[in-house]
Order: structure tokens, then sequence, then C-alpha cells
């Protein structure tokens, strides 16, 4: 059972990849033209996979991305904090809503409506903070996922893989969980989390 539900995951998200970037079967050689219409197919996305469709090329969710888009973010939100007369302390933090892209702010601070605007203002701004949340998203998704497959790997007996499966349930059943992501602003750099858990940056 447990290898089927690997058999159906890698399934879908070769289904996923499809969607995404495409296909290209090659003609088949039959002789006579195929005049028959294509057919179509729908496929229904995550809120979080949407996002990363959404992304500008050789954006890749790795660490290298993600320090350079959020080290670029975080010199962008000291010019928007010292043009407005606000002090990056104490810290805020940012979510990103994946479905609108709006930009909400929290924190123990009095003017998190103030900063919520401004930075929703900027759509330049917005969108940073918006494509940087889905890749570390995708980011956390990912090395879930590594993680699984190499304690898999290591299980030495049926016990230890039955561990292993109970261990990682909601990544192998039901819909792939997209981790929540908050972006820190207010230390000396932005601090990425994802599920609590903070992501090189």
């Amino acid at each position: 059972m447990h290898i089927m539900a690997l058999v159906n995951a890698a399934s879908a998200v070769a289904t996923v990849g499809k969607a995404l970037f495409g296909s290209k079967p090659e003609a088949a050689e039959t002789g006579a033209a195929n005049t028959a219409p294509a057919a179509s197919a729908q496929v229904n996305l995550s809120p979080a996979a949407k996002q990363l469709a959404g992304l500008p090329p050789l954006m890749l969710p790795n660490p290298e991305t993600i320090q350079a888009l959020s080290g670029d973010l975080n010199d962008k939100l000291n010019g928007l904090f010292a043009a407005n007369g606000l002090s990056a302390q104490p810290p805020v933090s940012f979510e990103s809503d994946p479905n609108t892209g709006k930009i909400s702010a929290h924190g123990n601070r009095s003017d998190l409506k103030k900063i919520e605007e401004l930075v929703n203002a900027d759509p330049a701004l917005q969108r940073q903070m918006h494509d940087l949340s889905a890749i570390a998203g995708h980011f956390a998704a990912m090395q879930q996922s590594a993680a699984f497959n190499q304690e898999y790997s290591a299980a030495q007996s049926p016990r230890e893989t039955d561990n292993v499966t109970a261990k990682y349930a909601s990544l192998l059943n039901g819909p792939q969980h997209t981790p929540a992501i908050t972006l820190g602003y207010g230390v000396d750099t932005l601090q990425i989390r994802a599920d609590n858990q903070t992501l090189p940056g």
C-alpha cells in the first residue's frame, strides 16, 4: 500500500508538471492526416502551485533564490520604512494571501494598518513579497519530501517503514500541505519561516 501511495503521488506530480510546462508528443506515423480535435484536460492547481506557475523564469525554489530575493526585499523595506518615518522596531511579520496576493502585517505595534497600506500600495513590492512567499513555501515542501525519501530508504524493517510513513502521513495522504510562510522584518536580515521553522534567507 505504501508503494502504491508513492506511485500515485509521483503520477500526480507528473500531471501538474505537464500542466505547468506543457508537453510535446511526437506525431504518429500513420500515413493519414488526423483531423480529430485535440482532447482538452482541466487540472486544478493549489493556490501555492498557481503562485509558482506565475513566477518569472529562472526563479527556482532553492536557497540561492530565497537569499537573493530576501536580501533585496529587506533593502526595499528599509527604504520604505525610512521614507515614511517608521521604525524597524518592534519587528513586524508579513504574510501573503495565496489567492489575492494581498499582504497582511502582524506584530506588537500600533502602526500595522499604515504599514499594510504602504506595502499594498506598491505593486512591485507586493509582488516581490508574494513571489518570495511562494518560492519559500515550495522549497519547504520539497525539503519535507526529501526528508521522507531519506528516512524511507534508510528503514531496515517493515516496522521502521511503517513508522516513517506514519510520521509523514500528511505528506502522503490527501492534498499536499503547503507550509505557512511568514516574512519577519526588523532584524539584520529578513527572517523567513515555514510553519515556524526558519528557512535560509
